[in-house]
């Protein structure tokens, strides 16, 4: 399995520095980033192993779990960028941004794509931290434990109903 990550700040960071360096369960060359400061993506990328790419669309091109990791108010110019890939490639697609409901990520995403939404805390920089997730009708039990794994590299995840969720 393939992993993409748009967005290489603080928390996509943090989150794929778990999966690789804290845990070692993940291949560094299975984890594809792109960021818009090029540069986090080419640091995170010589500290970890994994691959940077210059365009998010070849981030979704190889990647069977795409991560937003990016700001909220970053979403509604990134996705459409994405749009077509996402809908050839059809990934799960998973997003940490505060505030914005899977309803919202659904009606920027192709119709009918698997959404899950996590909120991390920053505890996750070093590997304590507490991470609610919830997720859309068209994820299946098996890209849910995918999720789960992804983020359990970085602390305890707790399934939680999405009304449960802080904005």
């Amino acid at each position: 399995m393939k992993y993409g990550f748009i967005g290489a700040g603080n928390m996509g960071g943090a989150i794929m520095k778990g999966m690789n360096i804290g845990t070692g369960k993940y291949d560094p060359k299975s984890i594809f980033v792109t960021d818009k400061f090029a540069p986090a993506a080419e640091k995170l990328a010589e500290a970890t192993g994994i691959i940077p790419c210059a365009q998010g669309t070849d981030v979704v091109a190889n990647a069977d779990v795409l991560v937003l990791a990016v700001k909220p108010h970053i979403l509604a110019t990134a996705i459409p960028e994405l749009f077509d890939a996402i809908a050839a490639k059809k990934p799960l697609v998973v997003s940490i941004a505060a505030g914005k409901t899977l309803e919202y990520l659904g009606g920027l995403l192709p119709e009918g794509t698997p959404i899950v939404r996590v909120m991390p805390n920053i505890n996750a920089k070093i590997g304590a931290a507490t991470c609610g997730i919830c997720r859309n009708g068209f994820v299946t039990e098996e890209q849910l434990e995918v999720a789960k794994g992804i983020f359990g590299t970085i602390g305890t995840v707790i399934e939680v109903d999405e009304s449960q969720f802080g904005i």
